[in-house]
């Protein structure tokens, strides 16, 4: 994801997802507003050099966090 604006790009982590060595494991769903950016990140990593794990299921964001999935 492009951040054009300052405002936004403060907030914006891409740049550390391929700093750890550590295995990483991505959770999102296809309902997830954060879908684009977490495919972004995966693809990041992959290019890096990294071995992430990525799931996407068909529970929303807030299912994930307020009940787990099942």
């Amino acid at each position: 994801m492009v951040l054009k604006d300052n405002y936004w790009k403060r907030g914006d982590n891409s740049d550390g997802v391929t700093f750890k060595n550590a295995t990483n494991y991505i959770l999102t769903s296809w309902h997830d507003f954060f879908l684009p950016q977490t495919i972004h990140d995966y693809f990041k990593m992959q290019r890096e050099g990294k071995n992430p794990y990525l799931t996407i299921g068909p529970w929303t964001h807030f299912d994930a966090a307020q009940s787990g999935i099942k």
